[in-house]
């Protein structure tokens, strides 16, 4: 690998990591999370979002990322997109 590039986001796209592990540093994680959503007109325009460490690759929840879309960014919207994105996995 001689390059990693990444696109420049608007500012209605929003990107957040997780990690989970016992060190804060050079460990591997217990599970990890990564979410980016793209807001217009506070709906959800597109999300995507993946966990790691709860199957044997990581995983794209796909269901859970297709629900967002068109949906107003409100708590009881992220909720029900919870309560589905647990049910794509058994760890």
């Amino acid at each position: 690998v001689t390059e990693i590039s990444f696109p420049v986001f608007s500012k209605n796209t929003y990107v957040n990591w997780e990690k989970v592990s016992k060190r804060a540093w050079l460990d591997i994680a217990t599970v990890n999370a990564a979410c980016k959503f793209e807001v217009e007109d506070n709906h959800f325009a597109r999300a995507s979002m993946a966990l790691g460490g709860v199957s044997a690759t990581p995983l794209y929840l796909k269901q859970a990322s297709l629900f967002l879309k068109g949906k107003p960014v409100l708590m009881d919207t992220v909720l029900e997109c919870l309560t589905l994105a647990q049910s794509e996995f058994k760890p």
